[in-house]
């Protein structure tokens, strides 16, 4: 390639990147200003409660991210709600310790969490695929719950509903506009 393709190569890619990194700030700035001015309001509103155990801090594992991916999954936490309104009353966030607070979120006791960059699951070809508003899903049932995985993003999300939880595929829908909004679709083998 000659100098001056290399340039307007550069340019090009430069011209679309600009692009879609000002669309993730903007939705990550809009996004926490909102969630800040939600945490505010609802501290003025009650001075006097002290948090219960169901708040604490929760511990998720923390990957190490391309740059693209880990600005993905900042956008995608960005944009979670403060709760999750179908539980009653409504799951409140839950703080996620030490680094793990860009990718992952937790909400209610015990906590629904979902972790955002996670490694794509092995899929057998029999295997039942759940497309779910617009995510394609994959259920795996472990000891302690369920794992709901996106097969369809470019960083696939975690969500794991513990037993205690009726109705796991529910729980794992409360996070499809966060993902929609924030983590481009790929292509899959699935069909969905």
């Amino acid at each position: 390639m000659t100098d001056s393709g290399s340039r307007r190569a550069a340019w090009l890619a430069a011209a679309a990147a600009i692009p879609i990194a000002l669309v993730v700030g903007v939705v990550v700035f809009t996004t926490y200003h909102s969630r800040m001015r939600d945490t505010a309001s609802t501290a003025a509103a009650s001075p006097s409660a002290a948090p219960s155990p169901a708040t604490g801090p929760v511990t998720l594992p923390v990957r190490t991210l391309p740059a693209a991916e880990k600005q993905m999954c900042l956008a995608f936490v960005a944009a979670l709600p403060t709760a999750l309104p179908s539980a009653r009353p409504p799951a409140p966030e839950r703080h996620v310790s030490a680094g793990g607070a860009q990718q992952n979120a937790a909400f209610g006791d015990p906590p629904i969490t979902a972790q955002c960059g996670v490694t794509e699951p092995s899929v057998a070809p029999t295997a039942e695929i759940y497309p779910i508003s617009g995510v394609c899903w994959y259920a795996q049932t472990t000891a302690t719950g369920t794992e709901w995985t996106t097969l369809d993003r470019v960083a696939p999300v975690r969500v794991t509903v513990p037993k205690s939880y009726s109705g796991p595929g529910q729980w794992a829908n409360q996070f499809r506009d966060a993902i929609v909004l924030a983590l481009p679709s790929k292509k899959t083998p699935y069909n969905c």
